[in-house]
């Protein structure tokens, strides 16, 4: 679990709010950053294969991607495409969050 901006966000109710989201592939990542004095979080997504050629729908599926998230889990978090096959693989336990937040401002949790 992450605390962003007072809201706690859980991995996995990202990660089946994605899963009903037509054109968004399971391979996502969740990036915390802090900017102005808040947390952020962006979840990056590789389209679909179905949508590997059509660029002009990966924002589409990452608008309906970030409105299904803001509406489940009250809080709005960047959501961006990124080329299919760029995130990295894993053939054990998958990293999915990366905190880039600088180490004075990660919680004891998420240490």
């Amino acid at each position: 679990m992450i605390t962003v901006r007072g809201t706690n966000v859980y991995q996995t109710a990202v990660e089946n709010i994605l899963a009903e989201v037509p054109g968004v592939s399971m391979h996502y990542e969740l990036v915390l950053t802090r900017q102005d004095d808040n947390d952020n979080m962006t979840v990056r997504f590789e389209p679909d294969k179905t949508l590997a050629d059509k660029r002009w729908l990966w924002e589409q599926a990452g608008k309906e991607a970030a409105e299904r998230i803001h509406k489940a889990l009250h809080v709005r978090l960047d959501v961006v495409p990124v080329e299919p096959g760029s995130l990295p693989r894993y053939e054990l336990k998958t990293k999915r969050i990366f905190d880039q937040r600088p180490k004075e401002f990660r919680r004891a949790l998420d240490r």
